[in-house]
């Protein structure tokens, strides 16, 4: 079975590394070029080095390094690494790389299994509903330090988490190649709520464009692998509930079931207005992501949808939103719990706004929900 995977707002995967502005330089095609920082080296005095004041009283040692790199390096001299497209001018804010393979970026397999995983577990724990509210019916919380765990054990034994892994590992991805990249800048929304300030600038992300799209097998089923699991585990009962998983039809559907949860989740925060997040001012795009999120359709059951890479929400990431969407009032009593931070603080975490903060990126005068990915079979013309 081959799919067609679409790439609908940009996607981010980090390689861990942080990019100076200056490694950054624009040409006449409307990219940004991204050079090696030993070639650029080539081009300052060792001297000039040697006179800058990192730690100076007045912080301004970065200032002083894009000024120095600016001043004597000769890009047009120089051959980049990659290029990127990019709709503003110069900057100065550091850019978190997007992970790549010879210079082209890619989605790893292991970032669409993780997802494709989060979607399997909230599917096991939607079909044992009754058994779950068993649980939180006689939670104690006293001696718990992970609920997930905890209700996992509950549900599934006490092996789970050695037998879900083996499971997972009999799931192989592939890794997703792209051509282009594009470089967007990115807020965080709500952060300043105590002074009005909707937003908040981050750094600089580089991102595979959005509106490409991909064949590819996505995932195969390791039959080796999946024999030894259905032999180790032959007598558990949670095999019945696991093994289904072994027919891709059945993975699709787990994620549209999943995805189906989050894309309302998000309406919720972006269309109902049911907080107040937006009840002062709006930022800029709203209108933009809620036409999105509206063109999100299960109509095809063949079709489903993932989110991948950072920024993305770890609220859906976990049981959280599925103990929020189906057992309110445990949500609330122990919101604790699923809090990301301390609560009693000023600006903590709170019940009916949770997830508070939503990461966006912009590009082009566009806003977009990071990481969205159209799954579909492929059909050859």
């Amino acid at each position: 079975m081959t799919y067609k995977i679409s790439i609908l707002t940009p996607v981010h995967i980090s390689s861990g590394n942080k990019n100076a502005c200056f490694l950054y330089h624009p040409d006449r095609n409307e990219h940004f070029n991204c050079y090696k920082i030993e070639d650029l080296l080539h081009f300052i005095p060792p001297q000039k080095l040697l006179e800058l004041q990192l730690d100076n009283a007045n912080n301004n040692g970065k200032r002083d390094i894009i000024k120095l790199f600016k001043q004597y390096v000769k890009y047009n001299q120089l051959k980049p690494q990659y290029f990127l497209f990019y709709k503003f001018k110069s900057f100065s804010k550091d850019v978190t790389e997007q992970i790549k393979s010879l210079n082209k970026p890619y989605i790893p397999g292991s970032s669409i299994k993780g997802a494709i995983m989060n979607a399997i577990m909230f599917n096991l724990l939607n079909d044992n509903k009754d058994k779950v509210k068993e649980f939180l019916n006689n939670f104690d919380k006293r001696p718990t330090k992970n609920l997930q765990k905890s209700l996992m054990t509950y549900l599934f034994g006490k092996d789970f988490e050695e037998i879900f892994k083996l499971f997972s590992s009999c799931i192989c991805c592939e890794d997703i190649f792209f051509d282009t990249m594009i470089l967007c800048d990115s807020d965080r929304l709500n952060m300043k709520n105590n002074n009005r300030n909707q937003s908040q600038e981050f750094n600089k992300f580089e991102c595979i464009d959005n509106l490409q799209e991909k064949e590819t097998k996505l995932f195969i089923i390791d039959q080796t692998r999946k024999k030894v699991f259905l032999n180790k585990y032959s007598n558990k009962e949670i095999i019945k509930k696991l093994r289904i998983f072994f027919n891709k039809r059945n993975i699709i559907i787990a994620c549209r079931n999943y995805f189906r949860t989050v894309i309302k989740d998000d309406k919720e925060y972006f269309i109902e207005d049911q907080f107040d997040h937006f009840k002062e001012s709006d930022f800029e795009g709203r209108d933009q992501i809620i036409n999105f999120l509206n063109t999100i359709s299960f109509d095809n059951k063949d079709i489903c949808y993932l989110r991948i890479g950072n920024s993305t929400n770890y609220f859906y990431k976990s049981i959280s939103i599925f103990i929020k969407k189906n057992f309110y009032e445990f949500y609330d009593n122990n919101f604790s719990l699923f809090a990301p931070a301390r609560l009693g603080k000023k600006n903590s975490p709170k019940v009916d706004t949770m997830p508070k903060t939503r990461i966006i990126f912009k590009y082009d005068n566009k806003c977009y929900l990071p990481g969205f990915i159209k799954i579909e079979p492929y059909e050859e013309n």
